[in-house]
């Protein structure tokens, strides 16, 4: 029992050690040269463990950078951050070249796109693209031509990914994925949220969104993406939707504050009228926290009262993003939780918690639901069109030819 227990002790401080390193590593600093503090922490440690923990939060090149002027770092350790930096720069040059082809493709359609995350962040918001991490392409087409440009898709040969079409229809997914000629997946979005139940708890407006849209360069095309002010709401309602527990996502805001400065009052009058402020507080608050850069006071009390603010420190001081590397904790419950007002968010929480607790029970009486597997073929085509139908409210969304 003794011996179990020194074992739990030594795990813990060493996922201690190891969250606070990553952060340090990945907060904002001359990427030259290690941040301040890093050598003195690291002097000694046992980092063989790093490597899977910076991959699990897509800060393999972060770390990198960060260490490997340092002396003492095992070159194991320094070889696996390498590879995963240099992995994640041929995932960037695979989508650059996909991004070519769906330029072509939807220049054929004449409908107005947008990049959204991704490619955008790595060439236009990070100070050095290849500290963004990513390997799919996420575009913003407008509603009414959603289906128009899923089967521009599907006539040029670039497959589907999504199968089970009832569920899509019910649920209103937001997106679909497509497998484009180079391997890369793209999720086309009609709208930023996936689901329509979450949808329905905010008012996004995607077309506004389109309409703002400002040029930027990508590589060698000159593509359309989301304005400053919008692209912080839209990063922190992304990581708000998988829980804010990836280190990347808070470095993605960070950026964003620092390199592509949005217009505050726009973000807070934006967030208000879509209902996102307690979102775009919660995930501010973790990334400002965690990674240790700026946000003006006002903008925090603006978007957020104490009390959730309070309840969002209290899971994080206690859950800190950096130290897990599993998809749920009770830091991401209260993240994913988070709704338009304080009352909601609580009653989200509480129903999350009491889901969390009888969860595995339930799996066991019940066996897996296949409904919900969205690579299992549910539907025909016929299915596909009333979804399509239902997203662009286009009767005529026929199969490509």
């Amino acid at each position: 029992m003794f011996a179990e227990a020194g074992r739990l002790i030594a795990g813990a401080r060493q996922a201690r050690l190891r969250g606070r390193v990553l952060a340090l590593c990945t907060s904002e600093h001359d990427w030259g040269i290690p941040p301040p503090g890093l050598g003195r922490l690291v002097a000694g440690a046992d980092l063989s463990s790093l490597p899977d923990a910076a991959i699990t939060h897509g800060v393999a090149a972060c770390a990198y950078y960060s260490l490997k002027s340092l002396d003492g770092v095992e070159e194991q350790v320094l070889e696996r951050l390498d590879l995963a930096r240099r992995r994640s720069l041929e995932a960037h040059l695979r989508v650059l070249a996909d991004l070519r082809t769906v330029a072509r493709l939807l220049a054929g359609t004449g409908v107005s796109w947008a990049v959204l995350k991704g490619p955008v962040l790595a060439e236009a918001v990070y100070r050095h693209h290849d500290l963004r991490s990513y390997s799919d392409l996420d575009l913003l087409v407008p509603r009414a031509d959603f289906a128009t440009v899923v089967r521009a898709f599907e006539a040029s040969g670039c497959p589907l990914v999504d199968r089970n079409w009832m569920i899509a229809k019910e649920q209103m997914a937001g997106e679909v994925n497509i497998v484009l000629p180079h391997g890369t997946l793209l999720d086309l979005h009609w709208e930023l949220l996936y689901d329509g139940d979450l949808r329905g708890s905010f008012s996004i407006p995607t077309e506004a969104m389109l309409e703002r849209c400002r040029p930027v360069r990508v590589g060698d095309h000159q593509v359309r993406s989301l304005d400053p002010s919008d692209l912080l709401i839209h990063l922190a309602v992304h990581s708000f939707r998988e829980g804010g527990g990836k280190l990347r996502w808070l470095k993605d805001i960070e950026q964003a504050v620092l390199y592509d400065t949005p217009d505050w009052d726009e973000v807070i009058r934006r967030a208000r009228t879509w209902r996102v402020d307690l979102v775009v507080a919660t995930m501010l608050l973790r990334a400002r926290d965690t990674l240790g850069f700026a946000v003006p006071p006002e903008v925090m009390r603006s978007l957020s009262g104490w009390a959730w603010r309070s309840v969002v420190s209290a899971a994080d001081t206690l859950w800190p993003v950096e130290r897990t590397s599993q998809p749920a904790s009770p830091a991401t419950m209260v993240a994913r939780a988070t709704r338009a007002d304080l009352r909601s968010s609580l009653g989200a929480l509480a129903v999350s918690a009491s889901r969390r607790l009888t969860a595995r029970s339930d799996r066991e009486e019940r066996g897996p639901d296949v409904s919900l597997e969205w690579l299992r073929p549910t539907g025909d085509p016929a299915h596909l069109c009333e979804y399509l139908s239902a997203v662009s409210g286009d009767p005529r969304a026929e199969p490509a030819g």
